[in-house]
């Protein structure tokens, strides 16, 4: 077998055995961890991702089973997982039987979640796994258009190839992803295929457009009008893989549906054209045909990437699938830039950036946001953490990139290499680009946007530290940062008591207990002594026992892990009192601590090795509203230009 496979699938235990960091820890729990790990890995790259993104939702009897599932934004895509857990290194062939059978048990969970009469979820208290699972399933089936079944397991499988099942009226596509599948995506021996939108096939005409030649310049553009069906069934097709060079498009994709928009699509269709200010798209080519009248029309579009409307692409998506909505009379300007596919990386932002000029948040410019996390992938090379009781010290390993560590580890050649360095970074040590994504939305009192899933909680982030301008990456973030993450690992600890929505849990645990604190917590401590206080810890155990039943119970009846989603949700359970938290106050300090500071000109002006002083300075960072386009369709309600980052949500869910 290859030493490469081998070592993959060794570290891939690993990591499970790190996640839940504790003996005991059997069946179902690591098959949850497995589960979040083929998820995390394959969604990394949006080019090759196979879904957007995926939720762990274990649910198991003598004839059902489902490990995880994710939903699109619309509910008209569905993937269903199931995992089959070994641990064994080398791994093991799995039976042709058991592969089956496992795809048997998740095909009749669907059916079960699908039927119209005693549909899975009415069987299910909201408490068990699997509850908010079946019953978004159930609430979107008469939306879903595709839907596959997918098999993750750390061994491996012989024979791939699953023939196609007919469930119900979907032809659903199966899928095993085994440990040497997974190992190959992410070396991304794979390479994701371009988007190529072949209009004659797609929609058995071509375009007709006004083409500018490139005449010595290094782009070339073309005007067109096209169907608004047609924009959406690219959509549809596509996702959010159109999206993908440019982040405050997949924010306004993922942000909801803007109601102007909609209620011009349902009521006036036709003035659509009129109110809208259409996209700007990039592609490496354009194919043109010449029409019987003489005009230039668009035959096909290579690497089409979506840089501004990606709200308005979203929105007549979703009307058509959600409302059924007639698009024949939508009508949709476009600007499509030709570039070089050698030059996209280089013109691509800079397009997204001028086309958005309008809004100062523009995309997030990503280059700042990796100056950010190049600066804390530093800082972890040379700040240790104090020396504990046995006299060791050590790092805190940060993966700007996820499989980082894994491949850090795997460079060192002999087993005493591979010793010593994981003496230096302990697998337990380490955290990553979401991780810190969660550490700082949680502090900051989002909740809700953290629980909309690694993806969007990211992007979201990702945006804040756009908006702050240059943030202040120095020696306090980084540690506090840590100090997040043994807070936050001593809460999934806690949450692996029950049996559902432990994220949710988790997250809106530490925000009540960060806002609770006015953002004192005493993390500077937490870092000193590399462990939670132990009253702490009790006092964490409170609050998470309040916070788990306000979730199960809050809601009603109703979705669940939606309800969390929302800024009411947060409003909801900020305000609860819970007994048992008055001594929180001995684990606070005198002023708040802002994670996201701005720095300072003098800090700014420096080298780009990160600032290794305690200085910083700065104001709490305002976001640009994410309007839709600027001047393009608008909420009918009033938003003021500029407010806290904490309105960000709001916004984004207000569109519903």
């Amino acid at each position: 077998m290859d030493t490469d496979l081998i070592n993959f699938a060794a570290r891939v235990r690993d990591d499970i055995s790190t996640d839940l960091d504790g003996p005991g820890e059997g069946g179902v729990h690591r098959a949850e961890a497995l589960t979040r790990l083929f998820i995390d890995e394959l969604i990394e790259d949006p080019r090759s991702a196979p879904f957007e993104d995926g939720e762990v939702a274990h649910y198991q009897n003598a004839r059902l089973r489902a490990s995880g599932f994710a939903l699109s934004d619309a509910g008209d895509s569905l993937d269903l997982f199931v995992t089959i857990h070994r641990g064994l290194v080398p791994p093991e062939f799995i039976p042709p039987a058991e592969i089956q059978t496992a795809f048997r048990q998740l095909g009749r969970f669907l059916e079960r979640t699908l039927q119209e009469e005693n549909p899975l979820h009415l069987n299910l208290e909201s408490a068990m796994p699997g509850y908010d699972m079946a019953l978004r399933i159930h609430e979107n089936r008469q939306y879903l258009g595709r839907v596959q079944l997918h098999l993750f397991t750390d061994g491996l499988v012989r024979d791939q190839q699953i023939e196609d099942v007919t469930i119900g009226r979907f032809q659903v596509r199966r899928h095993v992803w085994d440990i040497q599948r997974l190992q190959r995506h992410g070396a991304h021996q794979h390479q994701p295929q371009p988007i190529v939108i072949d209009m004659q096939a797609m929609f058995g005409q071509s375009f007709a457009c006004l083409e500018m030649p490139a005449n010595g310049q290094d782009y070339g553009a073309c005007l067109t009008i096209l169907p608004g069906s047609a924009l959406a069934r690219i959509y549809a097709e596509h996702g959010t893989r159109l999206l993908e060079r440019n982040v405050r498009a997949f924010l306004q994709a993922g942000g909801g549906v803007n109601r102007g928009i909609r209620q011009t699509i349902l009521r006036e269709p036709g003035r659509f054209l009129a109110y809208n200010n259409g996209i700007s798209a990039t592609a490496s080519a354009v194919e043109y045909v010449t029409l019987p009248d003489g005009r230039r029309a668009i035959s096909r579009i290579h690497d089409l990437q979506i840089v501004n409307g990606g709200q308005t692409t979203a929105s007549l998506h979703r009307a058509m699938v959600r409302d059924r909505a007639d698009l024949g009379q939508v009508h949709v300007q476009a600007k499509i830039s030709i570039v070089d596919r050698q030059r996209m990386m280089e013109m691509v932002p800079l397009i997204s950036r001028y086309a958005n000029s309008q809004n100062k948040v523009d995309e997030a410019d990503l280059a700042a946001n990796d100056v950010f996390h190049v600066r804390l992938e530093q800082l972890s090379h040379v700040i240790w953490a104090p020396v504990l009781t046995d006299g060791h010290q050590t790092l805190w390993f940060y993966e700007r990139a996820r499989g980082q560590y894994r491949d850090a580890e795997a460079q060192k050649t002999t087993p005493a290499q591979k010793r010593q360095f994981r003496a230096r970074h302990p697998a337990k040590q380490r955290f990553t680009k979401v991780d810190v994504a969660k550490f700082i939305n949680t502090w900051d009192g989002l909740p809700d946007v953290v629980s909309r899933g690694n993806q969007k909680n990211f992007s979201a982030f990702t945006v804040r530290v756009g908006a702050a301008g240059t943030v202040d990456v120095n020696r306090d973030l980084f540690q506090r940062l840590v100090a997040m993450a043994l807070l936050s690992s001593a809460a999934g600890g806690m949450a692996r008591a029950y049996p559902a929505y432990r994220a949710n849990i988790v997250a809106y645990t530490l925000s009540w207990l960060v806002d609770r604190s006015e953002q004192r917590l005493d993390l500077d401590r937490i870092w000193r002594e590399q462990a939670v206080p132990e009253g702490l810890l009790e006092i964490m155990q409170a609050v998470m026992i309040s916070v788990q039943h306000e979730i199960n119970t809050a809601p009603a009846g109703a979705n669940v892990t939606e309800w969390c989603k929302k800024p009411a949700a947060w409003q909801h359970i900020r305000s609860l009192e819970v007994p048992g938290t008055e001594t929180l106050t001995a684990f606070m300090v005198d002023e708040p601590i802002s994670l996201l500071q701005t720095a300072t000109p003098e800090e700014d002006a420096g080298t780009p090795a990160p600032p290794m002083d305690d200085s910083s300075a700065g104001t709490p960072e305002q976001l640009e509203v994410l309007d839709e386009e600027s001047t393009g369709e608008t909420d009918a309600t009033p938003v003021p230009v500029s407010m806290s980052v904490a309105a960000l949500p709001q916004l984004e869910t207000a569109a519903e």
